[in-house]
């Protein structure tokens, strides 16, 4: 009996702790792995948040990440890739805000001014295409073909909206982006078999930018903008016939020296109202408008580059597309750091545009 009573009290205590550890242990685990699954869906949401509330004109701060890769390749092949990682990232969130909240993204387009703007998004896709391209031609080709057909489509969508609210007179700068921005396949599509197609989309665009220019400008001056949010949208000025230059050159075989002389002083007089402009809007507090800061400038300085090297007689040339270079890094750098800070801060009405 003794033997029995010392076993009893010396298993019973042992079973004792094993169960009262196992215990502790479980339960601090259960309650840690709730932890983290509460954390885990805080962030999600949060992150969810964020690509909801991204704004669509992150598209053209895409276009400018992806164009300046381009125009420093030469001078700092490291600059290269971080701008086109960077250019991926904004394709990334807005494809994503696209899947994840189609009614929300399709709800934007509905804006005029968004729908305009949007142009730089297709725009970007088909300078991304060159980065493709590098890895195969047919995948190249595929970004191409998506970049320009989506372009294609969002100028039907424009027009169909505005013959239905008889506001197709209604334009402003940002409409430059949407109805010039195609010819931007002259410049990233020269290597595919589509020569026919690009030389009459050259033309056409070329023949219709000094119309839309006379009639945005004469429309600024008699009913200018008066909402803030809506100024850097005037920097858009420099872009038409700096891409249009620009498309021309690569686009040509031989293209003449006077037309490029004279187009080019028109895109030097337009650069300055722009620079002064985006002085002005620096002023101002971050609205998703100044993506419309950064593209423009980077076409200008892509022009200014490649007419230097048309143009060797004029030496002045290549200062300025050095300076312009530095402007439209700048410029990049600084509003990809404003849209960063906008929106891991999150989101207020009273800063959408």
């Amino acid at each position: 009996m003794l033997v029995l009573y010392f076993k009893r009290f010396t298993v019973h205590p042992l079973l004792y702790c094993c169960y009262t550890v196992t215990y502790a242990v479980t339960h601090s685990y259960k309650q840690f792995h709730a932890l983290v699954a509460t954390r885990n869906q805080v962030i999600i949401v949060r992150f969810l948040q964020r690509i909801e509330h991204t704004p669509l004109p992150l598209g053209g701060v895409m276009l400018a990440s992806a164009s300046i890769g381009n125009l420093l390749a030469a001078q700092a092949p490291f600059a290269q890739g971080v701008f086109l990682v960077l250019a991926l990232l904004m394709l990334a969130c807005i494809l994503a805000k696209f899947i994840a909240f189609p009614k929300v993204a399709f709800l934007g387009l509905n804006d005029r001014t968004t729908i305009a703007t949007f142009g730089a998004f297709f725009m970007g896709v088909m300078v991304l295409s060159t980065y493709a391209r590098s890895l195969s031609v047919q995948f190249g080709f595929v970004v191409w073909a998506i970049g320009i057909i989506g372009h294609g489509c969002l100028i039907v969508w424009f027009i169909i909206r505005a013959l239905r609210t008889q506001g197709l007179l209604d334009i402003h700068p940002g409409h430059f982006v949407l109805l010039i921005g195609p010819i931007i396949a002259c410049m990233t599509g020269t290597t595919y078999p589509v020569h026919a197609f690009l030389n009459v989309l050259l033309w056409v665009i070329i023949g219709i930018t000094p119309l839309l220019l006379i009639a945005v400008g004469v429309r600024s001056v008699c009913n200018p903008i008066k909402n803030e949010a809506m100024f850097p949208l005037y920097c858009i000025y420099t872009a038409p016939p700096s891409i249009c230059l620009n498309s021309y050159m690569v686009f040509e075989a031989h293209p003449n020296e006077l037309f490029v002389t004279c187009v080019y002083g028109i895109a030097c007089v337009l650069y300055i109202f722009a620079c002064g402009n985006a002085i002005r809007c620096l002023k101002l507090r971050f609205y998703p408008s100044y993506a419309a800061m950064t593209f423009p400038f980077v076409i200008s300085a892509t022009a200014s580059t490649t007419a230097s090297f048309l143009l060797p007689n004029y030496s002045v040339i290549g200062t300025i597309a050095s300076v312009q270079t530095v402007i439209a890094l700048i410029m990049v750098v600084y509003v990809s750091i404003r849209y960063a800070q906008f929106i891991i801060a999150g989101y207020t009405g009273e800063t959408r545009s």
